[in-house]
């Protein structure tokens, strides 16, 4: 089985300057704003993608982390459908999708920080999350016992129950 979970690329705020919108201006001859855009109807079509996947019941992958918000199995369940990223917070719903999306694992740390490395806006809501976040969140679940993620700003991470 081959299963796609939408990560920080699929977001128009930043595939219309990183590539995405650049290949279908050019190789399209398209105006990307046009709301008929191949375009604009590709990142429709991420707003739907899942945010998560759970394997066997346990191991969940994601494309960023957990961040401060993701406490839950169902703090990502009940994320409702389309999703337009807003890197500027205003709900908690927004920073669980900036979570799932750009946080990432830090050894260095116990709970979260702010990940300035990674903040392209710097609005100071994508964050960084260590072990104690982690581990809490693991034991919280009975099955569930390794998360995985894989950002292109790190190799991919495995991190276990204790």
């Amino acid at each position: 089985n081959i299963f796609l979970i939408r990560g920080h690329h699929e977001d128009i705020n930043i595939n219309k300057d990183f590539g995405l919108g650049e290949e279908c201006a050019k190789r399209l001859k398209e105006d990307i704003n046009n709301e008929d855009s191949v375009f604009k109807n590709i990142n429709i079509a991420f707003e739907y993608l899942p945010l998560a996947i759970l394997i066997d019941n346990n191991i969940l992958c994601v494309h960023g982390g957990l961040g401060m918000s993701i406490n839950s199995l169902a703090d990502i369940e009940n994320i409702p459908r389309p999703i337009q990223v807003q890197h500027e917070v205003e709900s908690i719903t927004q920073q669980k999708v900036i979570d799932l999306l750009y946080s990432e694992y830090c050894e260095e740390i116990d709970q979260t920080e702010v990940n300035i490395e990674r903040d392209m806006f710097d609005t100071g809501f994508v964050l960084k999350y260590g072990r104690m976040k982690l581990n809490s969140f693991l034991i919280s679940l009975t099955n569930l016992s390794t998360t995985l993620s894989n950002s292109s700003w790190t190799t991919t991470c495995t991190k276990s129950r204790p």
